[in-house]
């Protein structure tokens, strides 16, 4: 591969990380952010540089804590994990994301890191609570109501 077309393809993925719609980072072994995309220091509310090198538990509330040791221990190759997860913004509100992970391993097969990639959902879990509320709130009416609820479909 020439020099030209390694610095072109380099560019080529740079591009594509820094134009994602998606957060994208990249953790050590350590859980140590290396690398942290545009959009995903937008999401939390930092900017790059104050993400790089931090704990990824320094984004999590500690009462999380164990929940992300479980996802990491059961990191292995080739498996990838998607789930719902709750991070914490720099303002300490919370940031509802779909996590993609996926294991990075160097030639010999050993674990050096992972891929992850954040669909922000928040808007989407607030719609949720408020309908889960709005819900809580009719059963509870409805059963101190005194006398018959009754729906007629016609």
């Amino acid at each position: 591969m020439s020099m030209r077309s390694l610095l072109s393809s380099e560019k080529r993925y740079h591009f594509i990380l820094e134009t994602a719609s998606e957060g994208i980072c990249i953790l050590d072994a350590e859980a140590r952010t290396e690398y942290v995309n545009q959009r995903l220091a937008e999401m939390f509310g930092y900017t790059r540089e104050e993400m790089l090198q931090r704990s990824i538990f320094d984004f999590i509330d500690e009462s999380l804590h164990a929940e992300v040791r479980e996802h990491i221990e059961q990191r292995q190759p080739g498996i990838k994990q998607q789930f719902d997860f709750r991070f914490l913004r720099q303002d300490k509100s919370n940031l509802w994301a779909i996590a993609s992970t996926n294991c990075i391993l160097n030639q010999q097969g050993e674990f050096i890191g992972s891929l992850i990639m954040l669909t922000d959902i928040s808007q989407r879990k607030q719609t949720e609570e408020a309908l889960l509320r709005a819900e809580m709130r009719f059963v509870n009416l409805a059963e101190n109501v005194p006398g018959v609820i009754c729906q007629n479909n016609s």
